[in-house]
């Protein structure tokens, strides 16, 4: 099939910006960019057409863009997904941020990313007396190690170690590979002396949340746990591993924030601060239960 063949395909699948998606999934097929495709149309092999009309089918019948390419673009890098892990949204993107601003709010005061003034869109008032280098982050529910890997990168002076957990072992192998070709591999490759010296280790746990671990002082928690009502599926949603993306209800909140409240409250150590993404429909009702709960943790959400 050609060009148009393929972008009406998509439009009958209900697939936005299908022209744009049917001139991806071809340079995807004949290894080029968009951007060389339509500098330079080449001659498409019949190795080449198999390929894209396979992968046009693929994107037809439900498969996330992502999954076909291999990976997901997230605050400027390419993260590898697969079909174990979840594919990164833009909101995931405001959570890594609304960390970032606190952890130094002078630096973060603008959003380079978005162009827009971060503190009007997220107000971070939470006090930061103690906030300094050798703070402590746990992403729970990793999945493809984004939020620790961005974080890693971003706040290596302020960050001393981060602790990233999944119940997913297949999901725990692609955070650690992308550990290891987007964070190892930039700080050997670097000539700056700061990227040398300040690198933050991330340990990889298999775990259900903060299950057997022991919160140090001066841990922050970030969190996008499965929040997706179960029954809710669309083509793209159902695609993505369900228990990743999935979740029951219990009096109108999904069931691991509230598991993450109960594990909170036992620890010894209570938490600098709490960032979390959930539906906007239960962010409201879920600060309630936090400030009756852990009155003296900081809770942000980033609602979807």
């Amino acid at each position: 099939m050609n060009l148009l063949e393929a972008s009406h395909l998509l439009q009958k699948a209900k697939i936005k910006q299908a022209e744009q998606e049917a001139l991806d999934l071809l340079a995807l097929a004949n290894g080029h960019s968009r951007a060389q495709l339509l500098l330079r149309p080449p001659k498409i092999s019949t190795a080449t057409q198999k390929k894209f009309n396979l992968l046009i089918k693929k994107r037809v019948q439900g498969v996330p863009f992502a999954y076909l390419a291999g990976f997901q673009p997230f605050l400027g890098l390419n993260f590898l997904v697969t079909k174990d892990t979840l594919i990164p949204r833009p909101a995931t993107e405001d959570l890594v941020l609304a960390v970032e601003k606190y952890l130094s709010p002078v630096r973060n005061n603008i959003d380079s990313t978005r162009g827009n003034n971060y503190s009007s869109k997220h107000q971070i008032y939470a006090k930061r007396n103690n906030i300094s280098n050798g703070i402590n982050i746990f992403d729970l529910g990793t999945g493809s190690g984004c939020i620790a890997i961005s974080l890693a990168l971003d706040c290596p002076d302020k960050i001393k170690s981060i602790i990233a957990t999944d119940i997913s072992i297949p999901a725990l192998k692609i955070a650690k590979k992308n550990y290891q070709l987007l964070a190892l591999k930039l700080w050997a490759n670097s000539h700056e002396l700061a990227h040398r010296e300040k690198r933050t280790t991330i340990t990889f746990k298999k775990t259900d949340l903060l299950k057997n671990i022991t919160l140090p002082p001066k841990a922050i928690i970030v969190a996008n746990l499965p929040y997706v009502k179960l029954g809710r599926a669309d083509k793209e949603t159902s695609a993505q591993p369900k228990n990743a993306i999935f979740c029951e209800y219990k009096n109108g909140l999904p069931v691991p924030y509230l598991k993450l409240i109960n594990q909170i409250k036992k620890q010894k150590n209570q938490p600098l601060a709490v960032f979390l993404e959930m539906p906007k429909i239960c962010s409201q009702k879920y600060q309630i239960l936090w400030r009756a709960t852990l009155p003296t943790v900081p809770i942000f959400i980033i609602s979807t």
